[in-house]
């Protein structure tokens, strides 16, 4: 059962000890502006669109939350367990991440807010628990003078903005809010090939693949279903005096010519490579290259190509989600903030699903704002700048039906989370290997 006041019960905190943190020990900066609002702590029911990032960086804190409340009732009663209003003061319970024992801490109740104009749009969208959450972490923060969490700024917090300002591991996040259950990292940037050269190496480089290609197109279905086999055995010979007589600097120019951080290497200019350099094979000797390559080099965003890996992650991100487990997508550093996607930021993951042959992940920016926007065009599907209006929806044709979805929603229940949380968007399964540095995972007991 819900609280307005909160459903953390006086018998649970009264007999545990508890940290008093006054507003003057949080040190508020002049940028910080004290006040008291007249609110319940919760108007209902924890809401996704009910959360949102202010001026702090705190993605690591706050798109969690949003992953919670989107839980459904379980993870939302947690929320509402987690603290109790007592009229001058509200007592909020966290864990610690390591031995995770409670650690109930005592604040004024007051909210703290940053002078900007983002926050009068901040102040609009969030409830006040919001705000009691952010305030216990950056008492937990500034009152344990080595935090057991592995961040970048913890150890050099000084102020109420410093502690809410910084880099922290997803999963001690987890543990701070919700205590003991099973955490884990689901999904890295290392499981993802940075570029996809990888399968041009193994073929120019390493006699050992390149016979494990040629065993892997003797079986394939152009040679077995045609009996074509001719084809096959005759072209061996053409293609291996093709990789060894090809000049090292045709393929170094080739490799030279996707430099880091700029453009990645797609399955159709790897294609125009082979259809230049070995025009003499047979086109179904071809073919059955290029069928092997589509298992390992990603397509060009909208033709629903998608290698080993990104299948793999759809498939990680999908049994999740069944399992009902709550997932954070943390981005990568190396690109510049464009068209609603952001470097080192995190995002909650709320739903993935098939879309014809369209593979989405629905996430939430906790920024509130900024989403990525699609358009369909022949050639595939077009990124536009963010444009709140629109945002997240894709122009796809609106009789493809939602497959393999990770939760089972209908497509109107999809569209209302799209309409009615700030900064809910679709996202490509290709620009999420593309950026993601890692999905955490969280399975709540």
């Amino acid at each position: 059962m819900f609280s307005r006041q909160g459903g953390l019960t006086r018998e649970e905190f009264s007999s545990r000890e508890h940290l008093y943190v006054p507003d003057e020990e949080l040190n508020p900066t002049p940028n910080i502006e004290i006040i008291t609002l007249p609110w319940e702590l919760f108007n209902e029911s924890p809401n996704p669109a009910r959360i949102a990032q202010g001026n702090y960086g705190n993605c690591f804190l706050i798109a969690p939350l949003i992953s919670i409340a989107s839980s459904g009732l379980s993870g939302q009663q947690h929320l509402n367990n987690m603290m109790i209003d007592l009229g001058e003061l509200v007592i909020v319970r966290l864990y610690h991440p390591k031995t995770l024992k409670p650690i109930f801490i005592q604040l004024d109740r007051t909210v703290f807010l940053c002078r900007n104009k983002k926050n009068v749009k901040y102040l609009e969208i969030n409830d006040l628990w919001v705000y009691f959450i952010e305030k216990a972490f950056a008492a937990y923060v500034l009152k344990f003078p080595s935090p057991p969490v592995h961040a970048t700024f913890l150890h050099s917090a000084k102020n109420y903005e410093n502690a809410l300002d910084g880099t922290l591991d997803i999963k001690s996040t987890f543990k701070i809010i919700l205590g003991k259950s099973t955490v884990g990292r689901l999904f890295a940037a290392s499981d993802i090939s940075r570029y996809s050269e990888e399968p041009l190496f193994s073929i120019f480089n390493n006699p050992f693949e390149t016979m494990s290609l040629l065993n892997t197109l003797a079986f394939h279905q152009s040679f077995i279903l045609c009996r074509q086999t001719d084809i096959f055995n005759e072209n061996i010979f053409k293609f291996l005096t093709i990789v060894q007589s090809l000049p090292r600097d045709t393929l170094q120019n080739f490799l030279n010519s996707f430099p880091e951080n700029n453009k990645t290497m797609r399955l159709h200019e790897i294609q125009a490579f082979f259809k230049i350099h070995f025009h003499q094979l047979h086109p179904v000797f071809l073919d059955a290259i290029f069928d092997y390559l589509k298992t390992k080099v990603p397509g060009k965003r909208g033709l629903c190509i998608y290698n080993d890996v990104q299948e793999a992650l759809f498939f990680a991100i999908y049994s999740e989600l069944q399992k009902k487990a709550l997932l954070c997508l943390g981005t990568k550093s190396n690109f510049n903030s464009q068209k609603g996607l952001y470097p080192l930021h995190v995002y909650s993951v709320i739903n993935c699903y098939q879309r014809g042959n369209f593979k989405f992940v629905l996430l939430v920016n906790p920024h509130a704002c900024d989403t990525r926007q699609y358009f369909y065009d022949p050639s595939g599907l077009k990124i536009t700048t963010a444009n709140e209006t629109l945002a997240g929806k894709t122009m796809l044709h609106p009789g493809l039906p939602y497959t393999r979805m990770g939760i089972e929603q209908s497509p109107e229940q999809i569209k209302e989370l799209l309409d009615t949380i700030p900064g809910c968007f679709e996202l490509l399964l290709e620009d999420v290997s593309k950026r993601c540095q890692e999905i955490t995972y969280y399975v709540l007991t």
